[in-house]
This record gives C-alpha cells, structure tokens and sequence, in this order.
C-alpha cells in the first residue's frame, strides 16, 4: 500500500534533477559571461589551476603548511573574482547555480541527515500515492453543506462540528491534539477528514487517510506475506496526521489488535496527532476492542459527535 522506499526513491531523483538543472543553467550563463569579460576568464582559469594544485599536494604528501599556503592562495583569488562580480554588476544567481533548496543545495543532505526538502518531498509523493486510492484532493470545506440538517438543533450542533474542524485544519501543527468522529453512517464524517488531509497535505505535511480495514490488511499482508517493499506500518506511526476511517468495520484478530493499539499508543507517546472516525457508540467500541484499547479512544481523544440523517440517503432521494 505505501512503498517508503519508492517515494524515497522519486523524490532523491528529483531532487538530483533540480540540481542537475540549476547547474546546467548556470553553466550556460556563465558561459555567456566569461566570453564577454576575458578577466573574469582569466580569473576562472587561476582558480581552476590551484584546485589541480590542491590535489597533486595532497597526492605527492605535501605538508601542512605547504597545503595551508595553497589554500590561502585560492581564498585570495575567489575574493578577487567576487571583487569582479560586483565590480561588472554580475548578480551571483547569475553566475552560479541557483538552488531550490540553499540548505543542501539540491543534494538532499545537510550533513549526515536528510534535508527538510527531501522529507517535504517523500511527503507530498506519499500523499499522491494515497490519493491514487481516496482522492483527497477533491475534497474541500466549501462544499460541506449543512443544508443536509434541517433539525435546527443538529444543525447547530453540526456547525459546531464544521467550526471546530475548519479552525483544526487551518491550524494545524505536528503537536495537534488527536480527534474521535463518533456518529452514524452518511453524516458527512468522511468528507470532514478528507477535507482536512487535503487542507494540512497542502502546507506541506505528511498526511495518510484510508480505512481501517486497509491499513491493518497492508500491515497483515507485508508481516505474514512476501511484500519486502511495503513500509506501511512504519509510515503509519511516523507521518504527521494519520486518518484512521471506519473504525470498527475490520476484521478484528489478536495480529489486527495488536497493531492497531501499537499504532494508537505509539503515536500519542510521541504526541503525533490522530483522526479515527467510527459508527459505533462509545459502549460498542469498549466491547469490541476492550477496557485497554478503548481506554486509548477515551483519554488521548478530543471526541466530536457526529448528528443527523444520512447525507447519502438525502442526496439520493433528493436527486430523484
């Protein structure tokens, strides 16, 4: 289902062809520069001899201070050619590659760590792989009506809902608490959280939305299967926002159980925010996964109530 390794994969490749590009550019303007100012060329030649000048010292075990004097030499002729650069009104991103990303200029490590472009980057691939299953991105507040809840009562409390959410999605931070739609089928419960997922995936953070069932099937699959690639346990506990839909409609053993309180009490020990939606009452929910697991549900959840009849029923008749 999420293939850490291939989204990993993509976004290094494009991250090399960013850089690939800037260097390119560059190379051509600069092309372009040198032709018209042979000083800066001569300079450019200098630089180039006492880079081939660094590394036959280095080679034939030239000392320290022999290597020192020759890097001093290098800093001398770079402050020359900048010396150039502002003297002719050559602005440097015209010279020099211009990176997308200044941090690790295009290379995607800041040392010995991944660059923030990088992760933002396997993030937004994750997300496009998700929506391949559960179109997010069409998903959108503006068309959450409450048109749908003619009892004055349920509207209002449904506007409560929507208000709440809105503010939630809006904003939004890895620190966020973690929510529980509680409430019947077709009152609108999944359209909020793909609303949402779509909201926070476009300020760039990693967000996963499926159904319960799914996830726990991928997990199951990629544990007792032969599926290597897939990662989708370790993407469930590590993104930003997971959306867990339908809870209670997948097929429960000991292995599912497990998992899924792995997963709930992992995320809340390192305060990354969850959104679990679910048809049942809070009574069904402690029966079915016991005082321990609802336990989580109870104390870890801010708890929004979901009223009404069902949207999709009102929809269908109302299109007659």
């Amino acid at each position: 289902m999420i293939n850490r390794y291939d989204c990993r994969q993509e976004a290094k490749n494009q991250i090399a062809k960013r850089r690939e590009n800037a260097e390119n550019t560059a190379f051509e303007n600069r092309d372009i520069i040198l032709r018209k100012h042979p000083e800066l060329l001569e300079i450019e030649r200098k630089i180039e001899a006492n880079y081939k000048k660094t590394i036959t010292a280095l080679i034939s075990g030239a000392t320290e201070k022999e290597i020192e004097k020759i890097r001093d030499d290098h800093q001398i002729i770079v402050a020359d050619r900048d010396k150039l650069l502002d003297l002719l009104k050559i602005e440097k991103s015209e010279y020099f590659p211009k990176y997308f990303c200044e941090k690790c200029e295009d290379t995607g490590v800041v040392g010995e760590r991944d660059c923030e472009c990088l992760t933002t980057l396997i993030r937004q691939l994750a997300y496009k792989q998700m929506c391949k299953e559960f179109p997010a991105n069409k998903y959108h507040f503006e068309d959450f009506s409450l048109d749908y809840y003619p009892d004055q009562k349920e509207r209002e409390k449904m506007e409560d809902v929507y208000n709440k959410t809105l503010d939630y999605a809006e904003k939004f931070s890895k620190t966020s608490p973690s929510l529980f739609f509680q409430g019947g089928t077709g009152l609108g419960k999944t359209h909020i959280s793909l609303s949402i997922a779509n909201k926070i995936a476009q300020k760039g953070f990693g967000v996963l939305y499926n159904s319960t069932q799914n996830f726990l099937t991928a997990v199951e699959k990629e544990h007792f299967g032969n599926d290597k690639d897939g990662d989708t346990l370790l993407s469930l506990i590590e993104c930003d926002l997971l959306i867990l839909d339908d809870l209670g409609t997948e097929f429960l053993t000991q292995f599912t159980t497990s998992v899924l309180y792995n997963i709930i009490n992992t995320r809340y020990i390192n305060s990354r925010p969850t959104i679990i939606s679910s048809n049942l009452t809070p009574r069904e929910l402690e029966e079915r996964y016991g005082q321990q697991l609802f336990s989580r549900f109870a104390g870890c959840f801010d708890w929004l109530v979901f009223v009404g009849g069902d949207i999709r029923k009102q929809k269908k008749f109302n299109s007659k």
